[in-house]
This record gives C-alpha cells, sequence and structure tokens, in this order.
C-alpha cells in the first residue's frame, strides 16, 4: 500500500514536468524568429522523451488499470494547448494573403502593412496563419492638441493623448456691451471670463466715451446743431498763408463750405491759399549811399549795397552807379544854346537845348487866323468842348480833338490806383496806377455784352471806350502775382448812359491814340479841305492810305503781344500792318469829327483788324468803304493796299473787338 502511493506520486511528478516542458517549447518559438537547428520530420528532440516513460511491453511497478491514464496521455477528445480546432482561424489584415505555415517550425514573421493604435500606442502584428507575434507598442508622438481636439499622430494618424486647455490671446480681443475677454488662439469661439469695461472721459460733442483698457465705444459722441459763423477770404501775403471764405462750427469746430452747414469740409487744406512768396523783379531802390531791391507786395529788403560810380560827370551825361542807376553826380552846367526852330505839342512850343534844356515854353497863338501858331507850324485843332453834338463842330479843313479828361468827379481809389469814370457818358472811362513800379499791370472794361483787358503802363492815365453803348460796366485794374496770376487792386461797378452812340468813338483812347499825333491830324485836315461831304472826306482819307501805305510783311512776323500804333511813326515810314492800317485812318477820321470804329477780329481764318464808318446817309457801314461810281462796297484799307480791290468782297469778315 505504500509502494503504490510513492509510485502514484512519482508518476504524477513526471506528468507535470512533461506538461511544463511543452508549453515552455511553445513559448520559445513564439518568441524566437528563426533556429540555428532544424529538426527533420519523424526526428525527436532530447526534450520529448522523458526517462520514465516505457515501451508497451513494459509495466512499471506499480501498473495501473487499463481505465487509467497517464497525465502525459490524452484522450481523443482533448487537444493539447497548441492545438487549434478545425473550426478556429488565424487572424489577417484586410486584403491580406496569409501563407500557411506550420507552427511546429520557428516563423519567419510578416507583420502588417497598417499601423495598429491601443492605449495611445502604435504596433504592427505578424498576419501569418497561427502566429500571434505582436511588436511592442511604441508611444504616439507629433501633432498638437488643441482645446477642441486631440493631437494626431505623425506616425500611425491616430489622435490620442488629452484635449488642451484654452490658450487665452493677451489682447482684449472681445467686447460686448457688458465688458472684455480674451479670445481662445485655437479659434474655438470660446472666450476667457468678461470683465468690465473701465469708462474713459465721459463723451462731448467731438468725442466719444471709450473703455481705456479695451477701445471699445461706451458712448457715442453726442449729437448736436452746428453754429456756423463766416470766415472771410484772406489773401495770401509774400510771408503768410491765407484762406478762401468758408463757416466754422463754434461747437465743434468742423468748417463748412455753406452757412446751413450741410457741405462740410473734410480736407482742411482746400480752404488755404499759398504764401504768394516775395518778388524781388523790379528796379533797385536807393539813397545817396546805398541801394537795394525791394519786394513789391512788402518791401522786404534784399542785396543793400553801396553805390558803384560809373564815368564822371560831363555837360552830356551825369555820373551813374553803374547797378542800380542811381544819379551820382549830376551833369555839369554849361551854357545852353538853343535851336531857331521852335518845338511843340498840342498845347505849348518851345526852344530847346542839345542838352535837352527847354526855354521859353508857352502857349500857341493864332492873331491872325490862318489856324496856325504864330511862332511854330503847329495848326491849331478846333478843339470842341464836350457835349457839343455832331453837326455844331463840322468844319471843313479844321481839326476837332475831343481830348479825354479826367474831371475827378466821378472817382474811385486806394493808396495803389483811381478809377475816373466823370464823364462816361461822353463813352469813356480812365484809369491810373498811382504807384511807381515795374510788374505787370491790367485794366479790365467789362460791358453788358464783352469783356476787354488792356496792359497799362504805372503812373498814367489810360483812356478806354465803353464800347458796349449804355448798361451796366464793371471796371477793373490788376497786377501781376507770380506766372499769369493776377491780383485785384481796385474795382467799380457804375450804370452808363451815353450822351449819343457816336460818343465812344469820337475820341481818342488806347487804341486810336492820335491825341499827340499832330502830323497824322494835320494831314487829316489837310486830305479833307475843300470837302463838306462826309463820304467825300472817307474816300479821301482812304484812298491816300490804300495808295501811300504799304504792308510791313517784317513787322508782320516779329509784332510782339500788346503792340500799340504810333500814328505820327506810321505816317513818316509809310508803312505798317493791319493794325495801323485801321488805327491811323480811325485816328484820321476821328479828327475830322467822323465816328469810327477801330474793329480786330478775323478775315476768313487770320487774326486781323479793319474799320467800320458812319455816315448821315447810310450808317454805320461796316469795314472801310470805297466808291466804285455806282455804290459803295466793302472795303478794308489793308487788303486794298497790299492785294488790290479785286478780291476784297470775298474776305469773310468776323468781328470781335471793337475799339
Amino acid at each position: 500500500m505504500k509502494k503504490s502511493k510513492i509510485l502514484a506520486l512519482i508518476i504524477l511528478v513526471l506528468g507535470m514536468t512533461f506538461l511544463l516542458a511543452s508549453f515552455s517549447l511553445a513559448v520559445k518559438r513564439d518568441s524566437d524568429k528563426s533556429t540555428t537547428d532544424e529538426i527533420a520530420a519523424g526526428e525527436t528532440t532530447p526534450d520529448e522523451t522523458t526517462p520514465d516513460e516505457t515501451t508497451a511491453d513494459e509495466t512499471t511497478p506499480d501498473e495501473t488499470t487499463a481505465d487509467e491514464t497517464t497525465p502525459d496521455k490524452t484522450t481523443a477528445d482533448e487537444t493539447t494547448p497548441d492545438e487549434t480546432t478545425s473550426d478556429e482561424s488565424t487572424p489577417t489584415e484586410p486584403n491580406t494573403t496569409v501563407p500557411d505555415t506550420d507552427l511546429d517550425e520557428p516563423c519567419t514573421h510578416v507583420l502588417s502593412t497598417e499601423w495598429i493604435f491601443e492605449n495611445d500606442k502604435h504596433f504592427k502584428k505578424c498576419v501569418l496563419n497561427g502566429c500571434s507575434y505582436t511588436e511592442i507598442g511604441i508611444p504616439c508622438s507629433g501633432g498638437e492638441a488643441t482645446c477642441f481636439q486631440k493631437a494626431v499622430c505623425q506616425v500611425c494618424g491616430s489622435p490620442y493623448g488629452n484635449i488642451a486647455e484654452h490658450d487665452w490671446n493677451t489682447e482684449w480681443d472681445y467686447s460686448s456691451e457688458i465688458g472684455h475677454a480674451h479670445k481662445c488662439s485655437f479659434e474655438c469661439d470660446k472666450h476667457s471670463e468678461i470683465q468690465p469695461h473701465v469708462p474713459g472721459s465721459a463723451a462731448t460733442e467731438n468725442s466719444p466715451q471709450i473703455c481705456v483698457d479695451c477701445g471699445y465705444v461706451i458712448a457715442p459722441v453726442i449729437n448736436h446743431v452746428h453754429s456756423v459763423k463766416l470766415v472771410h477770404a484772406k489773401d495770401s501775403t509774400c510771408k503768410d498763408q491765407g484762406n478762401i471764405e468758408h463757416f466754422v462750427c463754434t461747437g465743434c469746430s468742423r468748417i463748412f463750405w455753406d452757412s446751413m452747414a450741410t457741405q462740410e469740409i473734410t480736407d482742411v487744406a482746400s480752404v488755404i491759399t499759398a504764401p504768394l512768396g516775395h518778388n524781388f523783379n523790379g528796379a533797385y531802390c536807393s539813397d545817396p549811399t546805398y541801394h537795394w531791391k525791394e519786394c513789391s507786395a512788402c518791401s522786404e529788403r534784399i542785396d543793400r549795397g553801396t553805390h558803384t560810380p560809373g564815368p564822371v560827370a560831363t555837360e552830356q551825361s551825369a555820373q551813374i552807379c553803374t547797378q542800380c542807376g542811381y544819379v551820382i553826380s549830376p551833369k555839369l552846367e554849361h551854357t545852353h544854346k538853343y535851336g531857331s526852330d521852335a518845338k511843340y505839342d498840342t498845347e505849348k512850343h518851345w526852344y530847346e537845348c542839345a542838352c535837352g534844356h527847354i526855354s521859353n515854353k508857352q502857349a500857341h497863338t493864332d492873331n491872325n487866323k490862318d489856324s496856325e501858331c504864330d511862332t511854330c507850324s503847329y495848326r491849331i485843332p478846333l478843339i470842341s468842348s464836350e457835349g457839343d453834338k455832331l453837326e455844331d463842330i463840322l468844319g471843313p479843313a479844321q481839326i476837332t480833338l475831343l481830348k479825354p479828361v479826367a474831371s475827378g468827379v466821378l472817382t474811385k481809389s486806394n493808396s495803389s490806383a483811381i478809377i475816373d469814370y466823370s464823364n462816361f457818358k461822353d463813352g469813356y472811362v480812365m484809369v491810373k496806377f498811382t504807384v511807381d513800379t515795374s510788374i505787370r499791370l491790367k485794366a479790365q472794361v467789362q460791358g453788358p455784352t464783352t469783356t476787354y483787358t488792356y496792359n497799362i503802363l504805372p503812373q498814367e492815365w489810360t483812356v478806354f471806350p465803353l464800347s458796349d453803348g449804355n448798361g451796366d460796366y464793371a471796371v477793373k485794374i490788376f497786377k501781376n502775382v507770380v506766372d499769369n496770376r493776377y491780383s485785384t487792386v481796385l474795382s467799380l461797378q457804375f450804370k452808363a448812359t451815353l450822351s449819343d452812340e457816336f460818343a465812344p468813338f469820337l475820341r481818342p483812347n488806347q487804341y486810336v491814340n492820335y491825341e499827340n499825333a499832330l502830323n497824322t491830324m494835320n494831314k487829316a485836315a489837310e486830305l479833307v479841305t475843300g470837302k463838306t461831304d462826309t463820304l467825300d472826306k472817307v474816300q479821301a482819307i482812304y484812298d491816300f492810305i490804300t495808295k501811300n501805305i504799304s504792308y510791313d510783311y517784317e513787322k508782320a512776323e516779329t509784332v510782339q503781344s500788346g503792340y500799340l500804333p504810333d500814328l505820327d511813326l506810321v505816317l513818316a515810314k509809310k508803312k505798317g500792318i493791319c493794325f495801323d492800317y485801321a488805327a491811323l485812318m480811325a485816328g484820321m477820321l476821328r479828327s475830322q469829327n467822323i465816328a469810327c470804329k477801330l474793329v480786330v477780329g478775323y478775315a476768313d481764318t487770320a487774326y486781323h483788324a479793319w474799320i467800320s464808318v458812319w455816315t448821315p446817309d447810310k450808317g454805320w457801314i461796316d469795314g472801310a468803304i470805297f466808291f466804285d461810281g455806282v455804290k459803295w462796297q466793302l472795303m478794308d484799307p489793308t487788303y486794298a493796299s497790299a492785294l488790290g480791290s479785286s478780291i476784297i468782297n470775298k474776305v469773310n469778315y468776323t468781328s470781335k473787338y471793337i475799339y
């Protein structure tokens, strides 16, 4: 009995040893990827046979009954731990063909093509049937977690780890009526806890109330009704800027074009005019020691220096400063020698020394009533009084000079200029710039239908006709500022009612200036001597001009803008341009009290000047005329002289200015 128990115990121990050895072999197969010694079919390893195993014919001292089995053997229904039933299959990767293998042999692992993710790690498994080999998991890495999603592994592409906390921006980038907060940098549309606004200064008419931390507008600008005041226009000076007229609100300081504050000026600079800058282009100013240049607008001085003496004074010339022209020493005194022939103008005659000294200046006299001065050869004109009627002053071979006068009865003036319109009934106005200057000056006469602009000289009276007849006139005097820009020096408006329609065209003016053209007036008187009919006088003067004055082509090519005819000079040279022809004939006719217009315009496409005359029989006849024995024809003295009369009637005249 005791021996049988010991035998059974030994058999149990051997069985357990066999099972452990089998289990160890299975584990070793799974962990090894290859074995150094192949085991041939039918061979057994030394571990497969236990020391206690016996053949079928052998019996142990403690043989069991036929119903007993040893621990090393299994029944037909039992399976070993490494065996699988016919219903089991080895897991495979999708779309992967799994090769067969004999698990009794070491597995050469074939890993899956895709990662397996588990517990924030990724790994791959062997896809061979019956092999359960799995790599050791590698922790996922890479990517960045946000407040609304996990990080994504850069290796396996699986989300892993935890969702991040919000990352609040440092700026107060969220605002509402109740306060401000920080937005999340992950753009999750969340914000931090709202903090109350910190109010700034209270809202005014000019500025809103805002949070000093985030800039949120807590209260808007307070609306108000603009109360504006006029800011008058101010001219720019040499140094200081000016401004144009505008309006400023006294409450909010905004500026407007209109008094109703409906047209706001957003560009403040648009109302400012720039300083003019100094104008030192005039002549030098001088005193006995120094000379300098002075700004014509503000009297600013530059280039001050002592005089540079020129040649010493003689009887013929003074000693002057070579830089500024100041007379340092006058001409030396000498014994005057006067000529025997008196010189004269329209009022007086005198004797003159070669040095220019004048002696014995006296008024003309005509005691013998021969219409010639008793002392000189001046032909004394019959001077009519202003307002005489045309029929009252007609006289054969007499000169009629209706001399313009600045009477001083009706004037407007300032420190720089004067406008005299005392004799507007006689069809003219006179202007004068009273300050000596080298700045360009202009005058403008605007009538009911026309506007004429003229050049003028300083310190001289200039006569301008009221060519539009009765109506409202505006007269302005301008001085040049810079380039072609002029500023208004003086302006006047008045209503004119003329004594008659001929008044503007019977007197001298700037364009028909025969007031001192003695030879012109005398020649006209000579031509009409013995003729009483107006048309005969016109014919005589017309014939003389067209036959004796030739066209000056060279002068026509070189004449400058602003040119004014000198009638006596044209008569002496016996040639001129169209302006000279027209002015000479107009001056001659007016000196004979024949109303005559000097017209400037276009003859076809050429800029041209011609005349129109008035006769009692025909009224106004446009263009200088000639009589062909049957009727009076349109004629221009320039074309008649230069080209002949045969083509004149084909010229198309277009009037632009009338003087």
